[in-house]
């Protein structure tokens, strides 16, 4: 089950889409962030869930960033942070 897209962002080449999702069903419930990516935005390839829920939170909508700028300070030597 997928719903409301929470992020779009172009980062490393890739178009990255994270979105509501229930991972364990084709239903609403177990709310976690999805995640898939595309080269062209038509075919897109999904990934392992990105903010999965656990026993006492469920994640729902939000959004994503690609701090390119590293106001949040969060950057590493490794690349840019989505956020």
């Amino acid at each position: 089950w997928i719903n409301d897209p929470n992020g779009l962002v172009h980062y490393g080449g890739l178009y990255h889409l994270f979105f509501q999702h229930n991972p364990f069903g084709k239903a609403w419930g177990e709310m976690s962030w999805g995640h898939a990516v595309s080269s062209d935005m038509l075919q897109w390839k999904q990934l392992r869930t990105a903010l999965p829920c656990d026993a006492s939170k469920f994640v729902f909508s939000g959004s994503a960033v690609v701090d390119k700028n590293n106001s949040a300070g969060f950057q590493t030597a490794g690349g840019r942070p989505v956020l």
